[in-house]
Formats: C-alpha cells, sequence, structure tokens
C-alpha cells in the first residue's frame, strides 16, 4: 500500500481500528504442552460458545459456587418481587466487590475475588451471573468487545474478537444487561466502554446469538428555570434539573469528585460567574434506582446599562463550541447512545419593563427522524416561557449525516448565545 493519508481522531469516534487498514492473524491450532495433543481452534462461533462454556476460566466456573447460596439467600429473604430480587443481588455485588480497572472475560477463582472483594471485570460480573442464577433468576453471559477494542466483524470467527463480559438477566420476559463495576452505574445501564455494536449471548436457556449492546441506553436531562424580574431590577428564582439514565451517571460521577454536595453547589459560583447560589438541594444521590434531581435557589448577576438589563438565559449546559469542527468527516460520528436534553425557562417582570428582544421560535430536523432540534416561546405583558429540546435519536451518524449534524449544533449554539433584553418603559 502507497500515499495512504493519515489518520485523524476526532471527538465521538470508536476505536481507530475500525477504520484503518491492516492484516491480522489468528490462531488456528496449537499443541497441548504436557500430552502433545494438537488443539484446534474452532471455525464456526457455534463451537467458540461450546469452547467458552467449558473453559475452565469461563463457563466451569459457574460449577463451583456453592459458596454464594448463604451470602445470596441473605440478600434476598423475604423479597418475593424478581426484579427487587435481581436489584438486591446486584448491588451486593457491586457495592462489595471492587473493580481494579482491568479488562477480561473469565475468572481463574471467583471464589478467592469474592473472598479478597476485588477483582477485575470478568471476577466481578462472573460472580454476577453466579449470584443471580443461584437467586433464581436465569441469567446469561455476555461476550462483548469495549469501544476501544474495536467493533466485531461477526463474519470473523475469532476469539480474541472478545475482551469484556456482562450480564444479560432474564425477568417476566424482559433482558436486562447489567455490569458490577462501576459503583455509579444503575441496575440495567451499561458503561460506555460497552457499548459497541454486536454482543455474543451464550443463553441458559437458549441458543448463543446476538444483540445490539446500544438500542437500550439513553441519556436524559432537563432543566426548569423559574426566575422573577423584581422593580429594582433584581433576578431571583430556582433552577431544578433532572437526569436520568447516563445523564444520571454522568451527574453522580462529577459529584463525588467533591469532598461533599455542598463543595459542589459551591463550585458553581466558580465555574458559574453570573450565578450565586443562595441553597441547595441534592435528592437521589445514593438512590441509583431514582432519577438525580438538583434545586438551587440563585441570584443572576445580569449586565445593567442605562435602562436596560440583559443576561443569558442558558445560565448553565450552555452549548458554546460545535464539537464537530470539520468541514468533511470520513468515519461516523459514534455517540455511543441516544439522548435528550431539554431547557425550560420561564421568567415573570414587572408591568414597568418590556422585552426588547423577544425570542423566535425555530426548529431544525436531521434526515431520516435522526434527531431534531426546537425552541419554542411564548410572551405576554409580564411572563415570558421558552422551552428549548435537543433530541438525538441515533447512537451513531454516517458519513452522509455528519453535516446536518455539524448544522444542527450551529443552530444550537446561534440560539444559546442570545441575550434577553429587559427595557424600562
Amino acid at each position: 500500500m502507497t500515499n495512504i493519508p493519515a489518520f485523524i481522531a476526532e471527538e465521538y469516534a470508536s476505536s481507530p481500528k475500525n477504520f484503518m487498514a491492516g492484516l491480522y492473524f489468528e490462531l488456528s491450532q496449537h499443541t497441548e504442552l504436557y500430552t502433545g495433543k494438537p488443539i484446534k481452534i474452532a471455525k464456526e462461533w457455534e463451537g467458540l460458545d461450546l469452547q467458552f462454556q467449558q473453559d475452565e476460566n469461563f463457563g466451569a466456573q459457574f460449577k463451583r459456587v456453592d459458596f454464594l447460596k448463604s451470602k445470596v439467600g441473605a440478600v434476598t429473604a423475604a423479597i418475593t418481587d424478581p426484579v427487587a430480587k435481581a436489584k438486591a443481588v446486584y448491588y451486593y455485588i457491586q457495592q462489595n466487590m471492587k473493580w481494579d480497572s482491568s479488562y477480561a472475560m473469565g475468572s481463574s477463582s471467583l471464589r478467592k475475588a469474592f473472598d479478597k472483594h476485588v477483582g477485575d471485570a470478568g471476577d466481578i460480573n462472573l460472580l454476577l451471573v453466579a449470584a443471580l442464577n443461584v437467586a433464581g433468576i436465569p441469567t446469561s453471559t455476555v461476550l462483548l468487545s469495549t469501544r476501544d477494542h474495536g467493533v466485531i466483524n461477526i463474519q470473523n470467527i475469532s476469539p480474541t474478537a472478545f475482551n469484556y463480559v456482562i450480564a444479560e438477566a432474564k425477568i417476566n420476559d424482559k433482558k436486562y444487561l447489567l455490569d458490577a463495576t462501576d459503583p455509579l452505574l444503575a441496575f440495567g445501564t451499561l458503561p460506555l466502554r460497552s457499548l459497541n455494536n454486536n454482543a455474543r449471548v451464550l443463553s441458559v436457556d437458549e441458543a448463543a446469538h446476538w444483540i445490539d449492546l446500544t438500542s437500550n441506553q439513553t441519556q436524559n436531562s432537563t432543566y426548569l428555570l423559574n426566575l422573577k424580574l423584581q422593580d429594582n431590577g433584581k433576578i431571583t428564582g430556582t433552577l431544578t434539573s433532572r437526569f436520568t439514565g447516563y445523564s444520571a451517571y454522568n451527574k453522580r460521577k462529577e459529584i463525588t469528585t467533591f469532598a461533599d454536595t455542598k463543595a459542589y453547589a459551591d463550585s458553581f459560583d466558580k465555574r458559574l460567574p453570573e450565578l450565586k447560589i443562595t441553597h441547595s438541594e441534592i435528592n437521589n444521590l445514593d438512590s441509583l434506582d431514582y432519577p438525580l434531581t438538583e434545586t438551587f435557589d440563585i441570584e443572576v448577576d445580569a449586565a445593567t446599562q442605562n435602562d436596560k438589563i440583559s443576561f443569558n438565559p442558558y445560565l448553565i449546559s450552555r452549548v458554546v463550541a460545535n464539537p464537530f469542527k470539520s468541514e468533511d468527516r470520513n468515519y461516523p460520528v459514534d455517540l455511543g447512545m441516544a439522548s435528550d436534553a431539554k431547557f425550560i425557562i420561564n421568567i415573570t417582570y414587572p408591568a414597568s419593563y418590556v422585552i426588547d428582544n423577544a425570542p423566535q421560535s425555530a426548529t431544525l430536523s436531521l434526515p431520516d427522524q435522526g434527531g431534531r432540534y426546537s425552541v419554542t416561546s411564548q410572551v405576554d405583558s409580564t411572563s415570558l416561557s421558552l422551552t428549548s429540546t435537543l433530541s438525538l435519536k441515533k447512537s451513531t451518524y454516517t458519513v452522509d449525516e455528519y453535516q446536518q449534524l455539524r448544522e444542527l449544533y450551529d443552530k444550537v449554539i446561534e440560539q444559546e448565545k442570545q441575550e434577553l433584553i429587559f427595557k424600562k418603559k
């Protein structure tokens, strides 16, 4: 090969391995050290499935999990609802095992990892599979390739296609994908590293099969801003934020970087100088199954000049730069999951003021229902209501969709940089 163009990494991309040409070799046979017996690598996925299920460090580990029975029995005692039982087991493994940050598919000893309360991803998630099955919840192992490891080509049968394992619990005909390595992940939420297209389910009650990992993962956030402009020009109100899915995970992770919730709230004064927090309240920080909510009593530091008061109403989570900077892109945009962000602003003001630049409604949609940005506003003599919604319905956007996605963000930036101006009558 000659004159190969450089690969330039950009934001929201999966592994460069997915786009760079190469020739890869796979082991087809090896000789057993002590017997001299030739061991052939399976040439079909079904053959690999059987090898994994019989492997001493994988499927065979589930034959030696009697040590979990008393622990699981104590955790699930008096719980009859199967979902509640599965959650109890999941949170027990999650809180009692510390992940050493290593990726793995198997475990040399589930018992040793359990006794030490520390292990790699294979130790922890195989323990989770075992514990759920002990609790009577049919749970399968799911083999996958993490995002940095590259996507799986299902036409190329290879045991090295995988480097990670998670669990799939089946409850009342509904399936839940689970990963217990992170203490902040809610039941049914996977870490971003796992969201990488195809995964292989080695099922306990049906034939092995492929699944799409990204279809049931989302991140959603809603910001509600209620403000009041007083006759003396002072602006006060409340900011309420609600996070679900992966947005809740990210927010919990951010908060844990501070000494406590007060230190986190105090950081807003430094990061957002136009805001002053007078009171804060955070709910469900440790209740992972519920939305995380924040409520702040705020004062807005608005600019005043002559008879005018101005400020940007997008006080938090404003988009100020387009993440898609290149004019062209030669590979897909991979966001990992769909997302939805809503910003609602309600402002009341005295009759002695008028709005000098009433916001205009606008809508921009991506092709094939891939996403939408909309702004709606309503203004009367003493109040303004503004709702802004950015919905990205896909986890991955193709090269052909790149320009429209880039234009969508340009529209968001243009809208969110506009200031509200109130003029004294």
